[in-house]
């Protein structure tokens, strides 16, 4: 797991599992208004569930975000939850990729 912060980019890249979810977590703490997962390949339940429990705490504080790359799983989890398209979130390049596990 890599995470690297330009100015208001966060760029995630490696395997998000529960146990490099809190990693992730703490970097959000710090709202990025551009988060980039397109080299994120999320392994399993729960690191989904905390990533999509994440983002949406952010977008209920009025938060903007752009994410780009992200896989269709976690678009699709934020839209079931109400968080997309109707809040702050922009999707750029949705990944047609295979779900976890």
């Amino acid at each position: 797991m890599q995470i690297t912060r330009m100015d208001a980019r966060l760029t995630i890249s490696g395997d998000l599992t529960a146990e490099t979810v809190c990693e992730v977590l703490h970097a959000i703490q710090f709202p990025p208004q551009t988060l980039d997962v397109s080299e994120v390949d999320i392994g399993d339940g729960p690191a989904m569930a905390a990533l999509t429990s994440a983002l949406k705490r952010l977008l209920l504080t009025g938060h903007v975000l752009t994410l780009v790359g992200p896989p269709q799983l976690l678009v699709h989890n934020l839209y079931r939850v109400g968080y997309y398209p109707y809040t702050g979130l922009q999707v750029e390049g949705l990944r047609q990729d295979e779900a976890y596990g």
